[in-house]
């Protein structure tokens, strides 16, 4: 296992949170073509579209001190995923603030990283006096990340449809959840 004393930004029992390296390109890659783990997003990203991704993720954190954080699972050393929050970006949505969001590789599904993961995350904004309101929303067919939306007492606010994705779109109907933290 890597040595991120100075670069971890934040660890839970199982977790370190950290910022993205080249290194990380291949495990991103196939992240965001796994067709499972990509079930609820708009699109299956290609090589360069996850690379893009990866770094766009990372000068997010550089710039704004915060973001989706690369995460590993302390135990083996392994990229699980990302878990991080950003500030929600729809013109006049119904409500603005920052948005918490995960999305893990399959294999490590059902072990209570998300949760764990989202917990610490959600600690640590409220530790920093980041804010004092969170968001998260997915698609309305997304159970697994409703439920732990609610794991994580968010309240349920609305359904809407994403103001990017066109009414049609088989993925456009969303739940909202917030916490006050």
């Amino acid at each position: 296992m890597k040595n991120y004393e100075k670069d971890v930004y934040l660890e839970t029992e199982r977790l370190l949170f950290r910022r993205w390296e080249m290194e990380d390109a291949p495990f991103y890659i196939q992240l965001t073509q796994d067709p499972k783990v990509m079930k609820y997003f708009p699109k299956i990203l290609d090589d360069l579209g996850a690379r893009g991704e990866m770094f766009f993720m990372d000068s997010r954190i550089e710039t704004l001190g915060y973001g989706f954080w690369a995460v590993e699972e302390k135990k083996s050393g392994l990229l699980i995923g990302d878990i991080g929050f950003q500030d929600i970006a729809f013109p006049n949505f119904m409500v603005s603030g920052l948005e918490i969001g995960w999305r893990i590789a399959k294999k490590y599904w059902r072990k209570g990283y998300a949760l764990e993961g989202a917990q610490g995350l959600l600690k640590s904004i409220k530790d920093k006096n980041i804010t004092d309101k969170i968001y998260s929303f997915t698609v309305k067919d997304n159970i697994p990340s409703e439920g732990l939306m609610k794991k994580l007492e968010m309240s349920f606010l609305q359904e809407f449809d994403h103001p990017y994705l066109e009414d049609s779109h088989p993925l456009s109907r969303h739940v909202l959840y917030e916490k006050t933290l």
